[in-house]
């Protein structure tokens, strides 16, 4: 291997070293958020996750409560990005109608807490509103993810700041 063929080997290697290891320490800059929606005939219910990385969590729960303490998401802090989600986070039926949506409870999972919730429903609905702004107030780049699955199909759908709200209806109900 030529002199110059090993500086670029080595400058390659490096440049990709670097761009992993700032990857790594920003992965939790990163604006985004996931939701996931399920059916669940033996409950009647529409069950409800929402997965945030530690780092977003703690912001959002302080803005819910009077605490600068954002470095542990112990069981008050759970509790108050428990209300932060319910106010940041709704489901409607076809006509527009708010679907209630209760909280179950929050538990942190490695670097992300979860939020768990259902909507109590006699069948799974043909159709589903969604608004989600999770997080929008705290990262102008916010993007949140939601994954429906209903009727044995899984559609997501796409939230940022300009576009909170959207639609989901069973292509063949």
């Amino acid at each position: 291997m030529t002199p110059h063929l090993r500086s670029c080997v080595a400058f390659f290697v490096m440049a990709v070293l670097t761009a992993a290891a700032t990857t790594r320490v920003h992965a939790h800059d990163a604006a985004f958020a996931l939701t996931t929606i399920e059916w669940n005939d033996a409950a009647g219910a529409l069950e409800i996750i929402h997965r945030l990385h530690t780092h977003d969590a703690a912001h959002a729960a302080m803005l819910t409560q009077d605490t600068a303490d954002h470095s542990v998401m112990g069981p008050k802090n759970l509790a108050a990005l428990g209300l932060y989600v319910e106010r940041r986070f709704g489901l409607f039926n076809n006509q527009g109608i708010p679907i209630e949506v209760e909280f179950v409870g929050a538990e942190m999972q490695g670097d992300y807490a979860l939020v768990y919730q259902e909507a109590a429903l006699k069948r799974a609905p043909a159709s589903l509103g969604v608004r989600n702004d999770l997080l929008n107030d705290i990262q102008s780049d916010q993007i949140n993810h939601v994954n429906i699955t209903l009727h044995e199909q899984t559609r997501t759908l796409v939230f940022t700041n300009e576009n909170q709200l959207a639609f989901w209806k069973n292509p063949a109900p």
